[in-house]
């Protein structure tokens, strides 16, 4: 609803006001209110007013309220240097250098000594989503121009800040296909439905419990894959080795199977039928591999 429509509604109520008297003028104005304040505006610090209603994309729980992302951080992005992989060639390995999506080497030398969140500027990930845009960094470290470095007042709001930049979608935020980049002024502009400070602890303990969890599925499943691997390989070995079933003394004898071969091909030779006869099993065996892929699978 824009702020033409509003006059609109005025203009309505105005002739209403003119039909039911002014008994129904104040019924009216009190209807109006809640409405006309239910409304999202944004104020400016040189004292303007901008309605956002169309950019809210969800109503808030009682308690909490929407701001921007520029209104509760601190940006540090000045303070980040890039050094060339160069320049880090021969210098001493001691604290992490921090790129777009996380640690890329050690230097020599930091920056930051403190806890701050890093989010990715530029580059593929901001679409592909295939890791955190958002993450943390702690200790003695440095920072190269491709992630944003946000501090805050109380850094324990960071926490959220981090799992929600971690679950909307950027595309508004982000320019340039070839080479996709979140500048800091739509950094900046991002809405950002906060909690009250209470819940922001409980939400961040919990999510960071459920996290814990889904990490170590990931972690299973890693594992599980590669003993299957193993198990795989392991069961093609035992099948050559003709330890993959118990061994029937009363089975025809391979060396019976071959003269059946030749009997069948007079015109090959021993040794024709000897290579007949490995080929027969290796085909057999690479059968028998495709079937397990489609059993583990």
């Amino acid at each position: 609803m824009g702020m033409l429509s509003i006059k609109g509604i005025l203009r309505i109520r105005i002739c209403e006001k003119l039909r039911y008297g002014n008994t129904g003028w104040i019924l009216l104005c009190k209807k109006y209110s809640k409405t006309f304040y239910s409304l999202h505006y944004e104020k400016f610090a040189d004292g303007s007013v901008k309605y956002i209603e169309e950019e809210i994309p969800f109503e808030l729980p009682k308690g909490w309220a929407w701001t921007r992302f520029s209104a509760i951080t601190i940006n540090r992005d000045s303070e980040r240097k890039p050094i060339s992989s160069s320049q880090r060639t021969d210098v001493a390995k001691i604290y992490d250098y921090y790129g777009v999506s996380g640690k890329i080497d050690k230097i020599d030398k930091y920056i930051f000594d403190e806890r701050l969140l890093l989010i990715g500027e530029d580059g593929a990930n901001l679409v592909t989503r295939s890791k955190p845009i958002a993450f943390f960094a702690e200790g003695q470290y440095w920072v190269n121009n491709h992630a944003h470095c946000i501090d805050a007042t109380d850094k324990f709001i960071l926490e959220y800040l981090c799992f929600y930049i971690n679950a909307i979608s950027l595309e508004k935020y982000v320019t340039g296909s070839a080479q996709p980049k979140m500048t800091q002024d739509n950094m900046n502009s991002i809405l950002i439905p906060l909690p009250p400070y209470s819940e922001q602890k409980r939400m961040s303990q919990r999510l960071n419990e459920v996290m814990y969890t889904v990490d170590n599925i990931e972690i299973g499943k890693a594992a599980i894959r590669e003993l299957a691997s193993k198990a795989k390989s392991k069961i093609l070995d035992l099948a050559i080795r003709g330890q993959l079933v118990p061994q029937n003394p009363d089975d025809e004898p391979a060396s019976v199977l071959l003269e059946r071969i030749r009997a069948s091909f007079p015109l090959l030779s021993a040794n024709s039928a000897c290579h007949f006869a490995i080929y027969f099993s290796i085909s057999s065996i690479l059968s028998f591999s495709v079937l397990l892929n489609k059993i583990s699978h």
